[in-house]
């Protein structure tokens, strides 16, 4: 064998060596990003998001008539959740009904956004006229009994897109003139 053809040989045999760590690298670059990818999964799924309802309040107009009742979601969870459908209301007769439709029928109150961990959004929910009658200081006091219900549920994902749903229910106190938690476990929840 010349010297030529041991030239040859070595650069077919560098050649071959070259290609093999060429596709050695691909395939471990690849399962370094799975590992990256199962990695976020993991840490999305065990520090998920969890939203919750705070600062329920009435506004008020001039005339002490309520015209919306503003209220913020918070997300106390470890990860970002996405709203991805939502339903809230104020009715006279405590029948939350519609809020069972949400997760099937892409009912979307709130419009979609994102809630940071540890951010919150604030949202409006308007009242209807007969609602701002029943929650005008003189005739809540004169009709204790009529409770008007604030409720609403809210189906939000996280970032890998695990969906979750949240819901509530308050009821009007005429004497603290506010929407407090219901006492059922069922109506307040975040799965």
């Amino acid at each position: 064998m010349t010297a030529e053809n041991w030239t040859a040989l070595a650069t077919v045999v560098i050649a071959v060596f070259t290609v093999c760590l060429f596709i050695a690298t691909g395939v471990q670059a690849w399962l370094t990003r799975e590992a990256i990818r199962l990695a976020r999964e993991e840490f999305i799924s065990s520090h998920r998001p969890r939203l919750i309802v705070r600062d329920v309040a009435l506004e008020r107009d001039d005339r002490g008539d309520v015209r919306l009742v503003r209220f913020r979601l918070f997300n106390v969870g470890e990860t970002d959740a996405t709203v991805v459908e939502s339903v809230v209301d104020i009715v006279s007769d405590g029948n939350s009904a519609l809020a069972a439709q949400v997760n099937s029928t892409n009912i979307d109150y709130l419009g979609k956004g994102k809630i940071p961990a540890g951010g919150a959004r604030e949202y409006r929910c308007p009242v209807s006229e007969d609602i701002t009658l029943m929650l005008h200081p003189i005739v809540a006091t004169l009709s204790p009994n009529i409770s008007p219900v604030f409720f609403g549920a809210v189906l939000y994902q996280d970032d890998v897109g695990t969906k979750r749903r949240m819901a509530f229910r308050r009821i009007y106190d005429s004497e603290r003139a506010r929407f407090v938690p219901s006492d059922d476990p069922e109506h307040e929840y975040s799965d």
